[in-house]
């Protein structure tokens, strides 16, 4: 396994494992199941007092839900979050955005931005509620969701490199959400 599946910049240890395929959590209440995905409020869903299940190894709620993020917008918000999270204020420019969208493209793994379609593919069912992440507040089936995470500044990137290239990566999520 390549090291750079690990680590996205030097010298820190910013992800502890490599994105296996498997790893897919299930919130769940009430009967219902929202699959979490990373990038996609998914501490919210998880601190929404439910239960978490994993797939393959919890039997799993007949209605289950997923929230999906416009792709890039997710992919941002990754980067944000990993990369240029500022320790004290200010930006860490370890790496770029681009550099960051030229490792996703070389296919570094990480279930913060791996496609929501593997995801279902690894859950297996293809009833499946799916909904915008933009209607979160309106179409979470618990009611309110208190947001979590929210980053409070947001860095200016070239939110068009390599887009088309990002956007033939997540057709499958595109589809999803009806574009």
């Amino acid at each position: 396994m390549h090291p750079d599946e690990y680590k996205l910049v030097r010298g820190k240890k910013l992800l502890r494992r490599a994105d296996d395929g498997r790893r897919v959590i299930v919130a769940t209440r009430d009967g219902i199941g929202v699959i979490v995905i990373f990038k996609a409020a998914s501490r919210s869903m998880i601190a929404a007092k439910t239960k978490q299940l994993a797939v393959g190894r919890d039997e799993l709620p007949d209605e289950l839900h997923v929230f999906v993020r416009e792709p890039i917008e997710r992919l941002r918000s990754a980067y944000q979050f990993f990369v240029r999270r500022p320790p004290a204020g200010e930006p860490n420019d370890n790496m770029s955005w681009e550099e960051f969208i030229d490792r996703v493209l070389d296919g570094a793994k990480n279930v913060h931005w791996r496609p929501v379609t593997e995801v279902l593919a690894t859950v297996n069912r293809d009833d499946v509620i799916v909904h915008l992440f933009e209607n979160l507040e309106s179409e979470f089936p618990w009611g309110n969701l208190q947001r979590r995470n929210v980053a409070k500044v947001e860095y200016d990137v070239d939110m068009t490199y390599r887009a088309d290239e990002l956007r033939t990566m997540y057709a499958g999520d595109y589809a999803l959400r009806g574009i």
